[in-house]
């Protein structure tokens, strides 16, 4: 018997209204109107066209198949207008409201808000060390003129964590605030920060007691939570209602190399097990069928109260309605014209969710369950028993679909997610439904809340076990292949899967069945083994000699500037931190184009000297430099000097730190910057970096093998020097050290006879007239075992990271 075909009549309308939402976010006002009104305009010149045609032919087969395709590029037309037409009136209604001046001239504005999150931490402290946190706003109001003027604009606060946290969902908010512009397509129009004065509340209004209502149930829920056993505190109130900040940061990585943070989040799955759960006790009870869409509508209503009204959540409602609706009809194959009308209905009314990953994501994970799960769990029935497919087949379907979506996104693979996945799939249901009942009772039953959320805490322990257990195995979580690798393997797999899933809906391996299958094998084990791994591989299909650039997988970079100083930390694919400039702007700007970077996240300039400031415009030549940190003698002011308009200008002081999260972890700490010093060498910042390998956690404590230490010095000499390391400055493990003052006389050699680093680079000029580097430099480093590497020997130095193992190139 041959399997039904699947029903894709409304795949190209979701494709086109996806299309359009995207294009439109990117367009200003005008753009994205003009966009909606061609769309629209030819659905109706394509309708009036194919009427006449139809009229023309006579009544048949082909007239038939005609007017189903017309009908279809019509529609598709008209979604796609209507998408656009939704952007582009929320555009307009920014630039009517004099929003889109405002952010664009930086002026502080006096706004009221709307939190529409709970504060979220962020991992980078403040300049001054300072814990910060960001909190999802909507910009009711402005004042211009004495008169309040309504906005209606999504915007990001940015606050000092402490100052954040008594910032609760739905609660209005008024302060004197800077905006800086987001990128085009962000939801987010622009990152708001207090200018000179604290953020006010105000008093509550009629939206503002409608999600009261609901906190002291989020609250009860996590106090409840406390008594359960293992981790199942952490993780109980991110499982049950998406609040995330009780995980500590050790288990937030762990869930994510396991390939498990979306149980932490409100997901589609978290709706669908709640509603399944209702929906299953009407038919217990043997209440009407019609019963049923009412009893979804309240219970996913009363939920996203819960669980806070942020776009996510009402993403993940809709999609979890899937699964609900689709019984509700009766019919398996409603599922995928269901997951399309959903796609399409959240676009219309939110063009902003084309650009949001986890949308992507949610998307595509359904379709994969919707579209092979069944097959998939009929194949696996084969060789293993119902319960175990079923599990293993939801897991593989959601995997298979977003593996090419997560390697651009996470920028890595964990490569265990499927088993993770596996194992923790029987639990959730454990944790989910009770759970919910749990937070609802929480408030006024808490006796039976915590015995309930005990119950819960033993499965929720298990997962954090699972993902725990699953982080420490090897290379739990590794990198795509860059370049030519990473390509080829992308289009293998893509091709390969492709392939599987058009055999398993047909049910049946086509002629060439066993080339798909080896296909798919062969892009299979470049997730579970990848090229990284196999000894010689990678330089088969990506060849790097030495010499020839600084290669892809570079972490950190000593520049080849002439007689100067300016070394490049990375802190992702085309961002990093830079440490001084160099002498003029050409050379500067040239190494930074040779290594890629396009956004400078942090520019530290030790001291004022020319030799490291003088580049700065190089920097800056085309790239968004984000703050700029700076040492030197307290007389200089940088922030005239430099220029740098927009760029916010801050001096260093010994404790300021910040950290970058994400594939390559940085952490930064600035441990010298006397301002006070009688010369400015002596008031250089020095900044000790913890640069980690692999996506592992970074400290410049922790002293852990996946760890590198590079120790930035400016010009500080030996007085100094040696002041800082009798006062317990400078740290104690240095792998990697930026010799100071171009290894001058003057620099000294107590750093490097006490702390004896692994590799040294010197950034000098090549011939320079001042003896750099000195002879007694040297000596100190030969004795100390030190490898030594020189910009005017060696040109551009990098290093790569390999386990925590520093791997050198030179050469630009």
């Amino acid at each position: 018997m041959s399997p039904r075909p699947l029903d894709l009549r409304l795949l190209p309308a979701a494709a086109g209204t996806w299309a359009a939402a995207a294009a439109a976010v990117h367009l200003d006002a005008a753009g994205a109107l003009a966009l909606g009104l061609v769309l629209l305009g030819g659905a109706v010149l394509l309708g009036v066209l194919l009427a006449a045609v139809l009229r023309l032919l006579s009544d048949g087969g082909q007239s038939r198949r005609l007017r189903q395709t017309a009908v279809h590029l019509v529609l598709a037309c008209s979604l796609a207008g209507a998408a656009a037409l939704t952007a582009g009136l929320e555009l307009s209604g920014h630039q009517e409201s004099g929003w889109d001046r405002v952010v664009e001239e930086r002026a502080p504005q006096q706004l009221t808000l709307r939190a529409i999150s709970d504060p979220r931490r962020l991992a980078e402290a403040g300049l001054d060390g300072t814990p910060r946190a960001i909190v999802e706003v909507e910009v009711l109001t402005r004042r211009e003129a004495e008169q309040p003027r309504e906005v209606e604009a999504s915007a990001v606060l940015l606050l000092e964590a402490e100052e954040a946290g008594a910032i609760h969902h739905g609660e209005r908010l008024r302060g004197l605030l800077q905006s800086t512009p987001t990128e085009p397509g962000d939801r987010a129009t622009a990152l708001l920060t207090p200018f000179g004065e604290p953020i006010d509340q105000l008093p509550p209004d009629g939206w503002t007691r409608l999600w009261r209502v609901v906190e002291p149930m989020r609250t009860a829920t996590a106090e409840a939570a406390e008594s359960a056993p293992g981790e199942a505190p952490q993780l109980l109130p991110g499982m049950v209602l998406g609040d995330r900040s009780q995980q500590s940061e050790e288990l937030t990585t762990a869930m994510q190399q396991a390939g498990l943070s979306h149980l932490t989040a409100v997901s589609g799955a978290n709706c669908a097990l709640v509603l399944g759960a209702v929906l299953a006790g009407l038919r217990l009870l043997r209440l009407p069928r019609w019963c049923s869409p009412p009893a979804a509508v309240v219970t996913l209503g009363a939920f996203v109260l819960l669980v806070h009204p942020e776009p996510s959540v009402i993403r993940a409602a809709v999609m979890g309605g899937i699964g609900a609706l689709a019984i509700f009809a009766g019919r398996g194959r409603a599922a995928f014209p269901l997951l399309c009308v959903c796609v399409i209905t959240l676009l219309v009314v939110d063009p902003w969710f084309a650009m949001e990953p986890a949308f992507v994501l949610s998307a595509a994970a359904t379709a994969g369950i919707v579209l092979i799960g069944t097959p998939l769990q009929r194949l696996l029935e084969t060789v293993m028993p119902r319960w175990a497919a079923s599990v293993l087949a939801l897991a593989c379907a959601a995997q298979l679909f977003v593996t090419p979506l997560l390697v651009p996104l996470a920028e890595g693979m964990s490569l265990y997610a499927i088993p993770a996945n596996v194992l923790a799939a029987p639990l959730v249901p454990l944790v989910t439904v009770p759970g919910t009942a749990a937070a609802v009772l929480a408030a006024w039953l808490p006796g039976l809340a915590e015995a309930m959320l005990w119950c819960c805490g033993i499965p929720a322990a298990l997962i954090a076990a699972v993902g725990r257990e699953t982080a420490d195995l090897p290379q739990a979580m590794v990198d795509w292949p860059d370049g030519g690798a990473g390509a080829v393997l992308g289009m293998l797999y893509i091709l390969a899967a492709l392939g599987l899933v058009r055999s398993l809906v047909l049910r049946r391996l086509s002629r060439s069945g066993t080339g798909v299958l080896a296909a798919a094998a062969a892009a299979l084990l470049a997730l579970v083994m990848p090229v990284q791994a196999v000894p010689g591989l990678s330089g088969l299909l990506a060849p790097t000699p030495v010499g020839s650039g600084p290669g892809e997988d570079w972490r950190i970079a000593q520049c080849d500037v002439g007689q100067g100083d300016m070394l490049v930390v990375r802190t992702g694919d085309e961002e990093a931190i830079v440490v001084d400039a160099g002498p003029a702007p050409d050379p500067a700007d040239a190494c930074l184009d040779t290594l890629g970077v396009a956004q400078v996240r942090v520019l530290v300039l030790s001291h004022e000297h020319q030799d490291h400031v003088g580049g700065v415009d190089g920097v800056a030549e085309g790239r968004k430099v984000g703050k700029v940190l700076h040492g030197g003698s307290r007389a200089w002011d940088a922030a005239a000097e430099l220029g740098l308009d927009g760029v916010p200008v801050h001096r260093a002081e010994p404790g300021v730190s910040g950290r970058v999260a994400g594939r390559m972890p940085v952490e930064w700490r600035v441990v010298h910057a006397a301002a006070e010093a009688e010369r400015p060498n002596d008031a250089s910042a020095a900044v000790h970096f913890a640069v980690s390998s692999r996506g592992a956690p970074s400290s410049p404590t922790d002293g852990g093998d996946r760890t590198v230490d590079v120790l930035t010095q400016g010009d500080l000499e030996a007085a100094e020097t040696r002041k800082a390391l009798d006062a317990g400055m400078l740290p104690e493990d240095i792998d990697l050290l930026k010799v100071s003052h171009h290894g001058a006389r003057d620099g000294g050699t107590a750093l490097i006879t006490r702390r004896r680093p692994e590799v040294a680079v010197i950034s000098v000029g090549e011939e320079n007239d001042y003896g750099h580097p000195a002879g007694v430099t040297l000596q100190a480093l030969q004795a100390a075992g030190t490898t030594v590497y020189r910009t005017d020997e060696h040109g551009l130095v990098t290093f790569s990271l390999d386990d925590g193992v520093l791997r050198v190139r030179t050469g630009g």
